[in-house]
């Protein structure tokens, strides 16, 4: 996946294993087309930064195969809308998407999360054995979180800027209209960029951006900013679910 920002340091590799157990694969899927059974498919549920074939996939969206299949009956293509989970033991962190048939609220997601956590480390696992975890409820929302983890971007940052684009934009970009995603296709770096989707057709309508050097004032003023570490906790109180228009 080529990225155009700088990489950041990654930290220390931490010990993790997310087996494909962790996201259960679907059985006796039926085409919605025929209704015939798909039978001998191999659907994605889990991989890593190293499957780089899976994430081209994944990258080319709508226009792409990922977790496409071909119906024996009909021939007609049938993509699969399953819980993913992306591996990346270099940052050591985990990102999992939960496709709306397997939640129902932000809060079932976010037990739904913490239960396979403990279940891959323990419940007395310590913090610095666990890897860094996300939840996301959009395939928009997993890829961009993949980008920013290989643009070595704090997502926390990023979503915490986005708050506050929404904020002083409220009647031009209102956050129960549109979505703010990461543009990690932009080539300047001097600019971290946002595509703005309109919710209700999914579409891009425009875009904003604010430099580059206000992201790394405020990821630096978290380290030392006491009252700003402390809003930014509880903007994001959720434990895995770190989304700016989960705030309004």
């Amino acid at each position: 996946m080529a990225t155009a920002k700088k990489k950041a340091a990654a930290k220390p590799a931490r010990t993790s294993k997310a087996p494909a157990a962790a996201v259960k694969k679907p059985a006796g899927i039926a085409c919605p087309h025929c209704g015939k059974a798909l039978d001998g498919i191999r659907p994605v549920t889990a991989f890593c930064r190293q499957d780089k074939t899976v994430v081209a996939e994944l990258f080319k969206g709508h226009e792409g195969k990922f977790n496409v299949f071909e119906c024996a009956g009909c021939g007609k293509d049938v993509r699969l809308d399953l819980a993913l989970v992306y591996r990346d033991e270099e940052h050591a962190s985990l990102i999992y998407y939960l496709p709306p048939a397997d939640r129902t609220t932000i809060a079932a997601a976010e037990a739904a999360i913490g239960r396979i956590v403990e279940q891959l480390f323990g419940v007395d696992a310590k913090s610095e054995d666990v890897p860094d975890c996300r939840l996301t409820l959009s395939l928009q929302e997993f890829i961009e979180k993949i980008a920013l983890l290989e643009d070595g971007l704090d997502d926390r940052v990023v979503e915490f800027i986005k708050y506050h684009i929404f904020l002083r934009n409220e009647h031009d970009i209102d956050p129960q209209k549109v979505t703010l995603l990461y543009n990690f296709t932009s080539s300047d770096e001097e600019a971290l960029e946002f595509v703005i989707f309109n919710r209700k057709t999914g579409k891009a309508e425009n875009a904003t951006s604010v430099p580059m050097t206000l992201y790394h004032e405020v990821k630096d003023a978290l380290l030392t900013d006491k009252e700003l570490h402390e809003e930014v906790c509880t903007l994001f109180r959720g434990r895995y679910y770190v989304n700016a228009a989960a705030l309004f």
